[in-house]
C-alpha cells in the first residue's frame, strides 16, 4: 500500500486584526510573496542564482468590507501590525478530519488610502495594499517563516539564512 498523507480541506473561517483590534471576519485576504533576488551570473552562457539573504519588496493585500473604523485603522500614515488567523481542515486517510489553525503576523506600512466603490444594493469593498517590514508564518503551532526587513532576519524552515552573513559583518 503507498504511503498514506492527510489532505488539505478548505478554510472554514477567518479573522483580521490590525493593532490587536478585530477589523474583519471570514473574509479574503493575500499574505506576501517572498521572492529571492534573482542575480545573474556567468556560467556556459548567463544564469539566473536566487540569493535567500536577500529579498525582492514584499507587499500584502486584503480586502474589507465598507467604511467604518476597520477601513480607517488600514489607511493610516504609520506603520502598522496585522494579524490574520484562519482555520482549515485537515482530512486523514480514514476520512476523519482535525481542524488546523493558521496566523501570519505582519508588520507594514499602509501603501495609501484604498479606493471603495459604493453601487446601491451591493455589498462594498476595497481592497488595502501595504509594503511588508516583518513577516511570520505559523501553522498548527510551528513556524514555518520569519523574515524581518529591518532586523536582517531570513529564517525559512528552521534554517536562518542571514545569521552566517549577519555573524561577517
Amino acid at each position: 500500500m503507498a504511503d498514506q498523507i492527510e489532505r488539505t480541506g478548505p478554510v472554514v473561517g477567518s479573522t483580521t486584526y490590525v493593532n490587536s483590534k478585530l477589523v474583519e471576519r471570514d473574509y479574503g485576504f493575500t499574505l506576501p510573496n517572498v521572492a529571492f533576488l534573482q542575480v545573474a551570473i556567468n556560467a556556459h552562457g548567463e544564469m539566473n542564482v536566487p540569493v535567500p539573504q536577500l529579498l525582492e519588496d514584499m507587499e500584502h493585500a486584503l480586502t474589507k468590507i465598507g467604511a467604518d473604523e476597520g477601513f480607517a485603522a488600514l489607511s493610516v500614515g504609520e506603520p502598522i501590525d496585522i494579524e490574520h488567523r484562519w482555520v482549515y481542515l485537515k482530512i486523514k486517510p480514514d476520512g476523519s478530519t482535525r481542524n488546523v489553525g493558521c496566523k501570519a503576523f505582519l508588520h507594514c506600512l499602509p501603501r495609501g488610502i484604498p479606493e471603495l466603490g459604493i453601487t446601491p444594493g451591493e455589498i462594498s469593498e476595497t481592497e488595502a495594499t501595504f509594503t511588508v517590514l516583518r513577516y511570520r508564518l505559523v501553522a498548527d503551532g510551528v513556524e514555518l517563516f520569519s523574515i524581518d526587513r529591518v532586523a536582517n532576519v531570513c529564517k525559512i524552515n528552521g534554517k536562518d539564512y542571514a545569521v552566517d552573513t549577519e555573524a561577517m559583518l
